[in-house]
């Protein structure tokens, strides 16, 4: 057992306190909580470390690079991600330099404290989809992006999904089609123009 994982041995609360405490800690200490995690799970929806990276590398390939590639965002700036896969993602963002990225379960009140809002949504319905938007808009900053990654849709449902997304207040400035899904990016929409400097 690495020595800094000592103090938290038979002491985590659940299954999500058990990630948060692989969030927190280096590679050494993580390996070790997975695999309190899988023998929590008893082998169940969890496998040992090397399965659960191998499954995080298989998603950044496939989705991190394109949302990270619309979004825009560098890796100051505080991301929030949301949908069935939001630890997975987390900790592949932060695999990739991105330190300032948290999962719904972890991201705190709402307080437009977010820079990016991150949504995987594949296999999900789309009022569901509707729901979390409306309460993940409050984390993000007036000038944040959302991207949000789903299922390859036709263009009936792609369009309403940009319908969605303006009835809340954002603009549409971007998306993909990606073997793997379709991904959109949209920004609020300005109030008012700022006034320029003199």
């Amino acid at each position: 057992m690495p020595p800094l994982c000592r103090p938290y041995e038979n002491r985590w609360r659940s299954v999500s306190h058990l990630y948060v405490l692989m969030r927190t800690f280096a590679v050494e200490q993580r390996e070790y909580f997975a695999s309190r995690l899988a023998l929590l799970s008893r082998g169940g929806a969890y496998q040992m470390v090397k399965v659960v990276n191998a499954n995080l590398a298989l998603a950044g390939e496939r989705i991190v690079e394109p949302m990270l590639a619309l979004a825009r965002c560098s890796k100051q700036q505080r991301i929030i991600v949301a949908g069935g896969k939001s630890i997975e993602l987390m900790f592949e963002l932060e695999r990739r330099g991105y330190h300032h990225a948290a999962a719904t379960a972890n991201c705190g009140r709402p307080a437009g404290q977010y820079d990016a809002a991150l949504v995987d949504w594949r296999r999900r319905t789309f009022r569901a989809l509707e729901t979390t938007l409306d309460w993940l808009i409050d984390f993000l900053r007036p000038e944040g992006v959302l991207v949000v990654w789903t299922d390859p849709q036709k263009p009936a449902a792609r369009e309403s999904l940009h319908t969605a997304l303006e009835e809340r207040g954002f603009v549409v400035d971007g998306g993909t089609i990606h073997p793997d899904g379709d991904a959109v990016s949209a920004r609020r929409r300005e109030a008012k123009p700022l006034p320029k400097a003199a």
